[in-house]
């Protein structure tokens, strides 16, 4: 074989573990490799290292690889049947998808326009909640959840999936009539960063302003920021099928598991043509013969994912609004709960153990004194001034002044954490998600664009009224905050000043005055957190355990509790809860958010979660029922008795054509021998038009009695 045609090494790589799976990226000199340990390595062309990730658990493996069409996230799938979308930039987790039994095929597939037409996402308009919708403020990263990867960073808070950087900015020319004029590589649409290197483009010799030159020239440039749909096809177990929209929002759930009364053993790959027409699917079925399997590929009609790709396309982002905001909100409530048990292992290691000494006290002196509780105490010396035995031991000896100026600065700089949280965060958030939800509610009711998709408006707005009920919580909250705050301020300023008197210690004149209302804040403070270490005489040694267990704050924050409020606050005054209740009309409409005052914030906050989630999935299932099998053709049989043959397959679209290209291998690699399929991607007369050719690879001889020296090509 001549030198100038043989295939030559270029280069020579080595790694420390074996390969298992490897994929270049789309755009960028980038490869991805996942190894037999489970790692996935990114690398350069020059083999510089970029990053690592280790696998999501012990044992897990990685079974797919597929690059994002813009080559800006790597999904990986696993054998676990979790989904990890990587940021490449930072190895940042933006997006996990969770499914049931392990996948065994993903391909990330992106819309084409057909040549010679303009993509435009008219009739709709471009979402611009962003100009008037409070922005999100990055959460702080004193806390451990924003210290790992896989949380939003500052620049990416808004768009933390990450779907709005994958917009193209298009730009096409036409004359006055409106006729689109191509370039000179016959382009309808041209690629360029800066308008300046377009313009210099077409005119390299003009030095006047270009805008007046183009207009008389009757030239027109239309600037489109384009983000088309794109799909991530995932096969799951050994019957499913799930696509992504964005790769984030699930818009099918298919389970193939019978096709012409035969079932489905497993599906190797699965991927949809470029215009999104059709589905095509090899699966391995069961045989007549016990021991062979017969793989077939299949194909799907998905004419209602291409009629509706804008609606889906406007769907995907608003709902991966929703997902990001949800995201945001989980890490809110995190940082809450951690602030919170701040707050608890301060009070706990001071007041708890004065409180719980008490109650032991109580208990062993039971029939002597009856019942007690250890606010009794506190409450002699706030109106007596004189502290009991215990009380006067603990003040002077365990928690003294200094300790007590300690704990009060420590708690109420969680309790500020906390307030700014919800005011600054959660109710943003949460007002956000109202307006998201209310916007798919809105579309839900054009039956004929979106309902048919399966947006149901009953399950979106029961989605609205959860979410409003939780805005109303956060509202609650605030106030139970402030006077928690308020309480807390009076309790320490007044137990400071009881132990300096003690102490036989001068007390500052602005301290040594208390109002009424300062002694109101002290004792609703003292009932609020100690009011229930009490004991009587019906207590068991079990129930006074349950008792001491902690401090009654769920009433201050409720947040760490997942039932419902044993000590919930009483709004049975309020007006509005007065007008609310008299009315039936008021109470059942759908404009009225329900106050649940019962339940805990955490409670509300899954309640949401699990609404929200079972309202946007509801149009994957009827999407996933509309796709019907056009065609099913066989492949080749194979025994079962090897376990380990893995089909080796592809699948591309030549969108000129309007065909989709299956190639696959029959026999374990290595293999001289492979299959190419070409079918149609309408779905009229699929499997009628269906054509193949089996390539082996063998030696290429050069004839020299052939005079053209042009290469020859085969048209299957």
């Amino acid at each position: 074989m001549s030198e100038s045609t043989a295939f030559r090494q270029m280069d020579e790589k080595h790694v420390s573990v074996d390969v298992h799976l490897m994929l270049w990226s789309p755009k960028f000199d980038l490869v991805a490799l996942s190894n037999v340990q489970g790692e996935v390595v990114l690398h350069r062309l020059s083999w510089q290292k970029v990053w690592s990730v280790a696998p999501p658990g012990d044992d897990v493996k990685v079974t797919c690889l597929a690059w994002r069409p813009d080559g800006k996230v790597l999904a990986v799938s696993y054998t676990c049947g979790k989904i990890n979308l990587y940021d490449i930039e930072n190895t940042e987790v933006l997006h996990t998808i969770e499914l049931q039994g392990e996948i065994t095929s993903l391909t990330w597939i992106n819309q084409a326009i057909p040549e010679g037409n303009t993509w435009s996402p008219e009739p709709y308009l471009e979402d611009d909640f962003s100009q008037f919708l409070p922005k999100l403020l990055p959460l702080s990263k004193s806390y451990s959840p924003l210290n790992t990867k896989g949380t939003a960073s500052e620049e990416n808070v808004e768009d933390s999936k990450k779907l709005k950087d994958q917009k193209e900015r298009k730009f096409s020319i036409s004359d006055k009539q409106g006729k689109d004029i191509p370039n000179t590589n016959n382009n309808t649409h041209i690629r360029c960063p800066k308008d300046v290197d377009f313009i210099r483009t077409l005119f390299k010799n003009c030095k006047t302003e270009m805008s007046p030159l183009l207009d008389l020239i009757g030239i027109y440039i239309l600037y489109v920021w384009a983000n088309r749909l794109n799909l991530l096809i995932a096969s799951c177990g050994k019957q499913d099928i799930h696509m992504f929209a964005y790769g984030v929002y699930p818009i099918v759930v298919m389970a193939v598991d019978q096709i012409n009364g035969v079932t489905i053993d497993k599906i190797h790959t699965a991927a949809v043509s470029q215009d999104l027409r059709s589905l095509v699917i090899i699966a391995e079925v069961s045989h007549e013969s016990d021991d062979k399997s017969m793989f077939k590929i299949l194909t799907y009609n998905t004419s209602l994912v291409a009629s509706r790709d804008k609606e889906l396309r406007m769907l995907a982002l608003k709902c991966g609004q929703v997902a990001s905001l949800i995201a945001y909100l989980q890490l809110t409530v995190q940082q809450m709960s951690e602030s919170w048990e701040d707050i608890l292992m301060e009070m706990d290691s001071k007041l708890l153990k004065f409180a719980q000494e008490k109650s032991n006290r109580l208990y062993l002196h039971l029939q002597a004194t009856g019942s007690g509780t250890v606010s009794n105490d506190f409450l002699e010396l706030l109106l007596f001034g004189i502290p009991s035995l215990e009380l006067k031991s603990f003040l002077l000896h365990e928690l003294t002044d200094k300790g007590l100026k300690k704990l009060g600065i420590s708690i109420e700089t969680s309790y500020t954490n906390i307030q700014k949280l919800v005011i600054n965060h959660l109710q943003v958030v949460s007002q956000s998600l109202l307006y998201h939800l209310s916007e798919l509610r809105g579309m839900s009711q054009w039956y004929d664009r979106f309902g048919v998709l399966g947006m149901s408006t009953k399950h979106i707005q029961e989605a609205v009224t959860a979410v409003g009920s939780f805005v109303l919580k956060t509202s609650e909250l605030q106030q139970v905050i402030d006077d928690s705050i308020k309480n807390f301020k009076a309790f320490f300023c007044w137990l400071y000043v009881a132990i300096l008197q003690l102490s036989d210690e001068k007390v500052p004149a602005e301290l040594s005055k208390m109002t009424q209302h300062d002694i109101n804040f002290v004792a609703q403070f003292l009932t609020d957190n100690f009011d229930h270490f009490s004991v009587d005489e019906e207590d068991s040694i079990s129930e006074l355990t349950e008792k001491r267990s902690g401090f009654k704050l769920e009433k201050s924050w409720p947040v760490p509790e997942k039932e419902d409020l044993h000590y919930p606050p009483h709004i049975s005054a309020n007006p509005w809860i007065q007008v609310m209740r008299s009315s039936l009309h008021i109470r059942d409409s759908d404009i009225v958010y329900p106050v649940k005052s019962s339940s805990s914030l955490v409670q509300l906050q899954e309640s949401v979660e699990e609404i929200i989630k079972s309202a946007l999935t509801q149009p994957s299932i009827v999407i996933g029922q509309s796709l019907s099998c056009i065609s099913s053709i066989d492949l080749f049989t194979k025994d079962k008795s090897e376990e380990n043959f893995k089909m080796k397959s592809c699948q591309f679209t030549c969108n000129e054509k309007k065909v989709v290209y299956t190639v696959f291998t029959s026999s374990p690699a290595p293999c001289d021998k492979f299959y190419i399929l070409r079918q149609p991607t309408c779905s009229k007369g699929a499997s009628l038009q269906t054509e193949g050719v089996a390539v082996r690879i063998g030696q290429l001889t050069h004839d020299t009695n052939h005079n053209d020296s042009s290469d020859q090509t085969f048209q299957p």
